[in-house]
């Protein structure tokens, strides 16, 4: 009886750590694919803004709007998408 009892309980520490094993390589797969498209979607934001802040300087140049229009003393209500009132110098 006493062999019957330490292989079941073999068999329960086997099937238990078997058990932890999955659950923690499913956690760290749902994880790493977690980070992964936290990673691809912050890039898509910056790729944006960079795009936008590339057209907001075109927009300025095209407008001719070389140094920030508030140094001038102007109050100008800017698009917050393309903000020209920057200008397009680059210091």
């Amino acid at each position: 009886m006493s062999g019957y009892i330490d292989y079941i309980s073999t068999l329960v520490v086997k099937e238990s750590l078997e058990n932890v094993r999955n659950k923690l390589e499913i956690k760290t797969q749902f994880e790493k694919e977690k980070l992964a498209q936290d990673r691809i979607k912050t890039k898509n934001q910056l790729d944006a803004n960079i795009q936008r802040l590339n057209y907001s300087l075109d927009i300025a140049n095209a407008a001719g709007i070389k140094k920030p229009v508030y140094s001038n003393g102007q109050a100008v209500k800017d698009d917050p998408d393309f903000s020209i009132s920057l200008g397009a110098d680059r210091y």
